[in-house]
């Protein structure tokens, strides 16, 4: 349900949009599910609809990434537009279902925008976005651990490209100098392939977790390619430090026997490690070394 004052108007983004009828200060929540005003219907039932009734709620629901529920807004909230610059974020903590919260000033007469990659785990799977090279053998789930991951749906064998940074290019004298403002935080997701120089991805690729025992690492600078078959079922990931030399730093939940616990710093990787990673460490840092 929408918490804030609002009018349908026509969208410079795509046909009609939802316009603030109020003035909208950061932090101010704008939207929150409430049982019996939207409605929540799983896989099930919306398969047992009549085909032009599925067809009509599909245009208008999104697929929530955290319950698996598809989800119809009761109000005009089904007419919020995707930005990848959004002036809203839907950020999950105790509610089930997330709330959308401004992220920014917006003024009255300003069209409310939220990207649909932070709740929606249909939007990239429908590969609205083009020019991606997602493998049609990931999908996109959310865990408990650390949100939305990507997953095998079928067996990739060794070589297959995972997916690959080809978004967004940043040059910034350190890591920490990148935005990291939701929903994007571009800093937990890009990609350093030069000293001064990361990429975002507009498709999964930003989605790949970290783990100090992966299989897959990279290629190309760009593409995560998997090291060794994979089977259904399994989780995709590559070790950050295959790219990552810089002042950023994680702390691993890869919860591995080998963990490093602190993520980020590719010259201290031990030579063993850097043996066992041969072809598959981003070209920068080879020609470093």
């Amino acid at each position: 349900m929408l918490l804030i004052k609002t009018k349908i108007g026509l969208s410079k983004i795509h046909g009609i949009g939802l316009v603030a009828n109020q003035f909208i200060p950061k932090g101010k929540t704008v939207w929150k599910f409430t049982l019996g005003f939207d409605i929540k219907l799983s896989k099930q039932k919306l398969e047992k609809l009549p085909m032009p009734i599925k067809k009509q709620i599909l245009n208008y629901t999104y697929l929530d990434q955290k319950t698996g529920k598809y989800i119809l807004c009761g109000d005009d909230a089904r007419f919020f537009n995707h930005s990848i610059s959004p002036n809203t974020t839907h950020a999950y903590g105790k509610d089930k279902y997330g709330q959308t919260v401004a992220v920014k000033d917006i003024k009255k007469g300003e069209e409310i925008t939220c990207d649909y990659r932070t709740f929606d785990a249909n939007f990239v799977q429908r590969k609205l976005v083009p020019n991606s090279l997602d493998n049609p053998k990931i999908v996109i789930k959310w865990t408990n651990k650390y949100g939305r991951a990507l997953f095998a749906q079928d067996d990739i064998k060794k070589g297959e490209v995972i997916a690959a940074f080809d978004g967004e290019i940043y040059e910034v004298k350190k890591a920490s100098d990148l935005p990291n403002d939701p929903p994007l935080f571009i800093q937990d997701h890009a990609i350093q392939f030069e000293k001064h120089k990361y990429r975002d991805s507009i498709g999964v690729a930003r989605l790949a977790s970290h783990a100090c025992v992966p299989n897959c690492g990279i290629k190309d600078k760009f593409k995560i390619v998997a090291m060794m078959n994979i089977k259904k079922g399994e989780e995709i990931s590559f070790d950050y430090d295959m790219s990552e030399n810089s002042d950023w730093r994680m702390e691993c939940k890869c919860e591995n026997n080998s963990c490093r616990k602190i993520i980020g710093n590719h010259s201290v990787l031990p030579q063993k490690i850097r043996e066992k990673y041969k072809g598959y460490i981003s070209e920068y840092l080879m020609r470093s070394t």
